[in-house]
């Protein structure tokens, strides 16, 4: 196994999930530090740039189909389990592409950190990327297994003195608040509302649930030229893990859509790549 130090990216999120392939983000400052140096990489035959690729890829999938539904990443999974999900995107041509999700939690390391596992399987691309994430969600290790070698790589992100990241979040603190003063006024122009549907019968891949069916409407016309009209529909149990067995978004102006449904629970999950 070589253990390879990088630098953390910047990434800029786009619709990985409507693209239906595993499409790299824009933008990102990324290299190999002096610490492992060119030598490293080019033993196990990746080279700066093929990490930056690996790396970027990781990034993206964990956001976009880690977060994708609004649910919070590490809630309601106990050790070893996790859930397999099926996403179904469709535009106004009526082109479809189909992709399936996995994430597990394999081990809590007892200090806060934990072991977790994302796997994404489209038509034509395959990703497993094993991961270590600190008690403050920083990510600790990424880990995965060279396609050409075969062994397995675990990258070390750059970690921040604890006072630089106190400081560096009391300042994106700062901005976020001030951004909201700013924009109070944009938002409050906007037609936007949130609610509950009620409970109801819902039957998924996993099984038959009795969810709360809660649905957000996002509208906004002042733009004549680019109106917004969105629809996002949660189906939420909070026994299972990650506490959302369906999710609908549609994109009303565009006639585009994206559906996406728990289609296993899984359990007795252990690591593939000797990560603990």
């Amino acid at each position: 196994m070589r253990k390879i130090w990088i630098k953390t990216i910047p990434v800029l999120l786009g619709a990985l999930l409507l693209s239906g392939c595993f499409s790299m983000p824009a933008g990102g400052n990324f290299s190999l530090s002096a610490i492992a140096g060119d030598k490293i990489a080019s033993a196990i035959g990746m080279d700066d740039m093929a990490l930056q690729m690996e790396a970027m890829e990781f990034y993206a999938l964990y956001a976009s189909y880690g977060f994708y539904g609004a649910y919070n990443y590490e809630s309601g999974f106990p050790e070893g389990e996790g859930c397999r999900w099926q996403y179904i995107s469709e535009d106004k041509e009526n082109t479809t592409n189909n992709s399936e999700y996995e994430r597990v939690f394999l081990k809590d390391m007892g200090d806060g950190s934990g072991w977790w596992r994302i796997s994404v399987f489209d038509e034509e691309n395959d990703a497993e990327y094993e991961y270590l994430l600190s008690s403050e969600s920083d990510f600790l290790a990424i880990r995965f297994r060279d396609d050409e070698s075969g062994e397995i790589v675990e990258i070390i992100p750059e970690q921040y003195e604890e006072s630089e990241m106190d400081e560096a979040r009391a300042e994106e603190a700062k901005d976020n608040s001030e951004m909201d003063e700013e924009d109070m006024a944009i938002y409050d122009s906007l037609e936007y509302s949130q609610y509950s549907m009620g409970s109801e019968k819902i039957t998924v891949g996993a099984g038959e649930f009795t969810a709360e069916h809660m649905v957000s409407e996002y509208k906004d016309s002042s733009d004549p030229e680019n109106p917004m009209n969105i629809r996002s529909d949660w189906w939420i149990v909070e026994s299972v893990p990650g506490g959302v067995v369906k999710y609908v978004w549609t994109n009303i102006e565009e006639d585009s859509s994206l559906s996406s449904e728990l289609s296993e629970l899984l359990s007795g999950q252990k690591s593939r790549l000797d990560s603990y």
